[in-house]
């Protein structure tokens, strides 16, 4: 899933291929280690992360090659009260959700995984770097926040950056990730899984309480 170069130059190269649907590959992801010093071990280790992420670019193109997106005409005026926040790029927003209490927007980058913020009120922003891949964000009734992810679902804390798995229904599925969730009036958790790569049918719908 990735190769290793070793230059005399003392520099090291990881490569992967971004490969489409039909099992060509269309692009690479590479990344240039300028210190020599790593141990084959660490480069495997990153290999492995360049080749994920290679996972995530090919689902990224899969899923905008599958649809006929409509042509959105920009808006030529604004209402007075609209505005439009600095906030920076995402590589892919996802699951944006209102909490009322807080008055603030969350929401996930994935591709840079990272939970992102926004307070309207003051303007303020912020974003909390994650240490895997997260796709749905949801709340318990007592203001838990909950990650669904590559590895399951999980509490979070944006104060100390801790996880806590709940729940990991698919450990048997490594290149599976959950993606957008939901809580319906019942209080349960809903789901979908999805492979890194968007192929089909492979993700289930889970209804976690």
């Amino acid at each position: 899933g990735y190769c290793i170069e070793q230059a005399p130059d003392g520099q090291s190269r990881i490569a992967a291929p971004v490969i489409d649907g039909r099992g060509s590959a269309i692009a690479a992801l590479c990344c240039a280690l300028e210190n020599g010093s790593h141990r084959p071990e660490e480069l495997h280790e990153i290999g492995r992360d360049v080749e994920d992420a290679a996972k995530r670019a090919a689902g990224n193109v899969e899923m905008s090659a599958a649809h006929d997106w409509p042509a959105i005409p920009k808006p030529t005026s604004f209402a007075p009260e609209a505005r439009t926040p600095d906030l920076g790029r995402d590589f892919m927003g996802e699951n944006p959700i209102w909490h009322p209490g807080q008055q603030k927007l969350y929401w996930l980058d994935i591709l840079a995984p990272a939970l992102r913020w926004y307070s309207p009120a003051d303007g303020e922003s912020g974003r909390t770097e994650l240490p895997d891949l997260f796709g749905g964000i949801a709340f318990t009734d007592d203001d838990k926040m909950i990650l669904a992810g590559r590895k399951g679902v999980f509490s979070f804390d944006p104060v100390s950056a801790a996880l806590n798995l709940l729940v990991h229904p698919e450990r048997d599925k490594p290149d599976n990730r959950f993606n957008t969730a939901s809580v319906d009036r019942d209080g349960a958790l809903w789901a979908g899984t999805m492979t890194l790569d968007n192929r089909g049918g492979i993700g289930s719908l889970y209804r976690i309480t």
